[in-house]
């Protein structure tokens, strides 16, 4: 799986409108903008084109500090504090990340040593993944020892084309190591178009959403707890109760309510596979079941009938054939049912 990121500056914004709703729904899965340079040079459109892409729902987003031959610290200094203006958000967003951009200017070629240094006083200035962009073209093997990993660039012929179509593949001899590092980035193209922007810098990361969440440091999603805050009791009006998946029954006479919190990955999954109740219409294909987190009364997939022959008559009957009998040779307590019928449930959607 191949994903791609969107890296501008200033001068981008010349070109077109800079829409970063376009750009994701262009298949576009990170965004980068250029903050600094040396400790004089600062891009005015840095917190406007951040802030464009958080609300456009970009998962990983970056700055970056174009690297001089100056002061190291007054660098770091100065490209995080002038992060902390103009998006102060960026401390606590958890797919952020910094880009140092290292490279062998006309006015100022900058040593790997340079580069290496202001690298590692970044890292050690703040938490957040820091990575190299130091193509292998004008750095190569200098780079050994650097303390971040490594943004290649290299563009081949340059094509003015959609940017997917000028990825030359995961196969690409621009992905070999150099300097000790495989490089996690490859910046490919210069020219591309993203959405309604022509003229644009992509690069591509070789892996899954995972992957990147794992390098950039976003936090692993808490494990999902199988129990009963994602079942709920289906009461007979009759008399007698048993914990089940939520279920369309109202036609028979049968209510349920949610134990807990009914909405979770588990009850989501019933209800796709038609096992289920939503959320008000269940004949408006535009509503979202999910909407306030309830469930109520509406229908998904099979009819009540089915589902009530289906699913009630198989997972209980399973249970109580396979339940013991109760205290004394009585017949199992509606507790003892609900409880086995929970445990049955909880197995199926692990299996």
């Amino acid at each position: 799986m191949t994903l791609y990121l969107w890296d501008a500056s200033d001068f981008d914004w010349g070109r077109g409108p800079m829409n970063l709703n376009a750009a994701k729904a262009d298949g576009i899965t990170g965004f980068s903008h250029k903050a600094t340079e040396g400790t004089s040079v600062q891009h005015t459109h840095t917190g406007e084109a951040l802030t464009r892409a958080r609300n456009a729902g970009m998962e990983f987003i970056g700055a970056y500090h174009v690297v001089r031959s100056v002061n190291v610290s007054a660098q770091v200094n100065y490209f995080l504090s002038y992060l902390d203006q103009v998006a102060s958000w960026w401390r606590t967003f958890p797919g952020f990340f910094l880009q140092v951009d290292l490279e062998l200017w006309p006015y100022d070629q900058v040593s790997a040593a340079t580069g290496k240094a202001f690298a590692s006083a970044l890292v050690a200035a703040q938490p957040k993944r820091v990575i190299t962009y130091a193509s292998r073209g004008q750095y190569g093997n200098s780079l050994t020892g650097i303390v971040t990993p490594l943004w290649n660039a290299a563009y081949g012929n340059d094509p003015a084309v959609h940017y997917p179509d000028a990825y030359p593949g995961d196969g690409s001899s621009n992905w070999a190591p150099y300097s000790g590092w495989t490089p996690v980035f490859w910046q490919y193209g210069s020219q591309l178009r993203i959405g309604t922007q022509p003229t644009c810098d992509c690069s591509a990361f070789r892996g899954t959403l995972d992957d990147l969440r794992r390098l950039i440091g976003v936090p692993a999603p808490a494990p999902t707890v199988k129990g009963d805050a994602e079942m709920f009791r289906l009461i007979d009006p009759e008399g007698g109760q048993f914990v089940i998946s939520a279920d369309t029954l109202s036609p028979t006479g049968y209510s349920y309510q949610p134990i807990a919190d009914p909405v979770g990955p588990q009850g989501r999954m019933l209800v796709a596979s038609g096992i289920g109740t939503a959320n008000g219409n269940p004949n408006d294909p535009n509503h979202d079941p999910y909407a306030n987190g309830q469930w109520r009364p509406g229908t998904f997939g099979p009819s009540k009938a089915e589902v009530r022959a289906t699913l009630i008559a198989d997972v209980a009957a399973a249970v109580v054939a396979a339940l013991p009998p109760g205290s004394g040779g009585a017949a199992p307590t509606a507790d003892e049912i609900a409880k086995a019928t929970a445990d049955e449930l909880h197995n199926r959607l692990a299996g």
